[in-house]
């Protein structure tokens, strides 16, 4: 534990006890869903679970991140727990930091011992296109959106030939695109599965549409 102070000239200072707790361990492996292989990279955040008479919260205790054979181990204080994976570059995380969400990553931990917890990663999809405009050209430096998610729009841009990719998508979760530069926008979403065979070859026309009429 860290505690933050500061000190004036002349200040007498007495500082606060600090108590240290024993806990137990915490330990496991992740690896790819598919292939069994081990992935590293992957941050773990622990949460202790302290009940109150309203409702439980969550203090953040302690942190790991896996080597490369995708093995972790951190001390953690004796308690309920939850924990919260941050997945590297190309994979979903397994757990969505949503109140509602359910998390299978949790368990109690117990003073001196450890308690196993692996943990698997799947690969996201992605779904590729190109940005034109109403001749056909491709539009370079367009913003796509993907409006179907759980808290702000994902975005991307084109790149000098129109061209856009969008990854870490979910496979069972549709995609609603749009896109825009400047006054030209796309007329229509174009709404599509991750895993659907047109999803690597979307084209979203950009046209110069009258701005929507505001009310009142």
């Amino acid at each position: 534990p860290s505690v933050n102070f500061s000190v004036r000239s002349g200040q007498k200072l007495v500082l606060p006890t600090i108590t240290l707790t024993k806990g137990g361990f915490l330990e496991g492996f992740a690896k790819d869903a598919e292939t069994g292989e081990p992935v590293a990279g992957v941050v773990i955040l622990v949460g202790q679970i302290v009940k109150r008479a309203d409702a439980p919260v969550l203090n953040w205790v302690a942190r790991a991140e896996t080597d490369e054979r995708g093995y972790y181990r951190v001390q953690v204080p004796p308690g309920e727990f939850e924990c919260y994976i941050g997945a590297p570059q190309g994979y979903l995380p397994p757990v969505e930091f949503l109140p509602t969400a359910p998390n299978p990553y949790r368990g109690v931990i117990k003073l001196g011992e450890t308690t196993r917890m692996d943990i698997q990663l799947r690969k996201g999809l992605s779904v590729r296109g190109k940005v034109v405009d109403e001749r056909g050209q491709p539009v370079a430096n367009a913003v796509v959106l993907n409006m179907e998610s759980d808290i702000e729009p994902q975005r991307t841009t084109t790149d000098e030939n129109g061209n856009f990719v969008l990854t870490n998508l979910q496979p069972l979760k549709q995609v609603r695109l749009r896109a825009y530069k400047g006054e030209l926008r796309t007329r229509e979403e174009v709404t599509l599965f991750p895993d659907d065979p047109k999803a690597k070859n979307i084209v979203l026309r950009l046209e110069k549409l009258p701005l929507p009429k505001v009310q009142g």
